[in-house]
């Protein structure tokens, strides 16, 4: 697998990281295009991802509080306009104080990437996966880590610096690992974690620890949910996951324990599936395989030898 090829590991788009701290580039990306973030959600229709320009844009949010530089395509720049849902209100008769502008950005239809990611083109994904890190930065670090104080987006929006005591932070991105495994007749191990709806069955996955590396995750992490032991393992791929800032590493991996022991609190079932059983489980509806723009469903279908199968009402059920 190249990582190019999962669904939000495309990046077609130059991100020109050297621009970041050019004084004029606020100037400068003025006459470029926005993608629009809102609560770790994009803005998208039909057509795939809605982008506008400066001119739809009030004028005060055209600062790096609400502004993060996510690159060029040719002479086109590409930001991402970060929207605050309590900078939209209504009145008593329900209409919008303000600018209107701001009004008809919040009225654009905004989903998950999770739920398009794989339907996007390669510059769309790119922009969305980036855009949507650094919304649920922004989201998450508002305040100081050190002192309490206010976080000043700067550089682009990809630093922030503390008006207060001047700690600057950066956005961070949390490793995981995940791995689809497979038995000595080369059945494949899913596993239902406890808050799940019954019928979710997924690849096993988890956090590297500190000081760990990503073939050492994959066998703590395989012997601590499900009691099997890793003989052998290649690596996968990998796609970051903005949810809010997961990076997943996916490995292939063999093993050739034949008794599965949950842990009994982040997994509560797991069995080994062989193509013809997990096919059946699909037609029966008693199986929703992970959304298309998952890694483990890449992971799944790279074993599976395909697309997945469907239900016997034609439809496909995914978490």
């Amino acid at each position: 697998m190249i990582d190019g090829e999962l669904p939000l590991s495309r990046i077609e788009h130059d991100a020109d990281a050297l621009s970041r701290t050019d004084p004029d580039l606020l100037t400068r990306i003025t006459s470029g295009r926005f993608i629009l973030v809102r609560e770790n959600q994009i803005a998208a229709d039909h057509e795939g991802l809605v982008s506008v320009t400066a001119d739809d844009i009030p004028t005060d949010m055209l600062t790096w509080d609400h502004v993060s530089y996510l690159g060029k395509t040719d002479e086109t720049a590409w930001s991402a306009l970060h929207l605050d849902t309590t900078n939209f209100e209504l009145d008593a008769e329900g209409m919008p104080y303000g600018d209107r502008r701001l009004t008809a950005l919040h009225h654009r239809n905004f989903v998950s990437l999770r739920k398009i990611g794989h339907r996007l083109t390669g510059l769309e994904s790119g922009l969305a996966t980036m855009g949507t890190a650094l919304g649920a930065w922004r989201d998450d670090r508002k305040h100081c880590q050190a002192c309490g104080g206010i976080m000043a987006p700067m550089a682009g929006g990809w630093e922030g610096a503390c008006r207060d005591c001047n700690l600057v932070t950066y956005p961070r991105t949390d490793p995981s690992v995940i791995m689809a495994i497979r038995d000595q007749d080369d059945r494949l191990l899913l596993g239902h974690a406890s808050n799940w709806e019954p019928t979710r069955y997924s690849c096993l996955a988890g956090f590297v620890e500190a000081g760990e590396a990503l073939e050492h995750a994959v066998v703590r992490e395989s012997f601590e949910e499900a009691g099997v032991e890793i003989d052998r393992l290649e690596y996968f791929g990998s796609q970051p996951w903005p949810f809010p800032r997961s990076l997943m590493a996916a490995f292939r991996a063999w093993t050739t324990s034949t008794i599965i022991e949950v842990d009994g609190e982040e997994i509560t079932r797991a069995r080994f599936f062989s193509r013809e059983e997990f096919a059946s489980e699909i037609a029966a509806g008693n199986l929703t395989v992970p959304m298309s723009s998952s890694v483990a469903r890449y992971l799944i279908e790279d074993w599976y030898g395909g697309t997945l199968p469907v239900n016997r009402d034609g439809t496909r059920n995914e978490w």
